[in-house]
């Protein structure tokens, strides 16, 4: 399913090169909570490294939004619980 998603990105970006912001919003909403299991942080970023192999233009943008997600949960870990 995952391989019939990105071949589907893949040719929006083929078809409509300008589409990168709308991709990235998308990204941005629907990347997994801060609070949500690791596997789905795991699996939100390989797709995120998988598109930019084949939409390079957005490399900036997307990495950013996910050194701004690591960063909210290492800020959250390192809060004291009380």
């Amino acid at each position: 399913m995952t391989d019939l998603i990105h071949e589907t990105i893949h040719s929006i970006f083929k078809v409509s090169p300008l589409c990168g912001d709308t991709c990235l919003h998308c990204l941005k909403m629907n990347y997994p909570y801060i609070t949500k299991e690791t596997f789905l942080h795991k699996h939100a970023v390989s797709s995120i490294l998988r598109m930019l192999s084949y939409a390079p233009v957005l490399r900036e943008r997307a990495l950013s939004i996910i050194v701004e997600r690591v960063i909210q949960i290492d800020v959250l870990i390192s809060l004291p619980f009380h």
